[in-house]
């Protein structure tokens, strides 16, 4: 009879260290490559450079790309291009009839997360150059009239809410970019929306499980793993 409640005891145990390592293991699931894409809008301070290009306003709309590497579960490395699209009063010189106003800031550094089963929350550091052009229109043909690179750094977060495991919402994504002008700083404030599409999906529970091959786990969870056994302390189960 101690022999049973032994065996019956220990069987339970390596059962519940098998369910709470596998558990573990696929909470430990995480994307590793992701790209986003969405609309943005845009408040831009061009300080001492809004002479040359004759904003009409400080209100943009454009779009914003990313796609980061994640080396683990709460670190993406990110690279973030956003392009903004503005409207300026500057009179088109001839031959063009059209004029267009756009900023281009490329960004790159880490992004932080707080990866939830619903959500996942970030926050970034990031570093990088914005291009701020005024470019001529005259039919198919596009020509720059102004162009000027500025140093950028990017403060900012926001949340993705998970549709499905390889599809998010990106319910805001919110930024401070303070950018070089001239000898001084200006703002610029940035806020997106989109989706996010995870392209492959990995564990630590996978290396996790290639670390327990050739080893004992835990006394067998069936009768017939344990034939020929007389003793339960020799009735183990050996990964293959």
């Amino acid at each position: 009879m101690r022999n049973y409640r032994r065996r019956t005891l220990k069987t339970l145990a390596a059962g519940f260290v098998f369910l709470a390592a596998t558990v573990a293991a696929s909470a430990q699931e995480f994307p590793r490559w992701e790209a986003f894409g969405g609309f943005s809008y845009a408040n831009i301070n061009l300080g001492p450079q809004a002479s040359l290009f004759n904003p009409s306003n400080r209100n943009y709309e454009g779009f914003d790309l990313n796609f980061s590497f994640n080396p683990s579960r709460n670190v993406r490395l990110l690279s973030d291009v956003g392009f903004q699209f503005g409207k300026t009063t500057a009179t088109p010189p001839p031959p063009f009839t059209k004029i267009h106003l756009q900023t281009t800031a490329a960004l790159f550094g880490p992004q932080f997360t707080l990866r939830r089963r619903k959500t996942t929350a970030f926050a970034n550091v990031l570093v990088g150059v914005t291009n701020t052009r005024l470019y001529g229109q005259s039919g198919t043909l596009y020509e720059d009239l102004i162009s000027q690179n500025s140093l950028t750094l990017g403060l900012g977060g926001g949340l993705d809410v998970n549709w499905t495991r390889l599809v998010a919402i990106r319910a805001f994504q919110a930024e401070y970019l303070p950018t070089r002008r001239r000898g001084a700083w200006e703002a610029t404030y940035t806020i997106a929306a989109g989706v996010v599409f995870k392209l492959r999906e990995t564990a630590s529970g996978k290396k996790m499980g290639k670390n327990l091959k050739g080893r004992d786990i835990g006394y067998a969870l069936a009768a017939s793993s344990c034939e020929g056994a007389n003793d339960v302390e020799a009735c183990t189960v050996t990964t293959p």
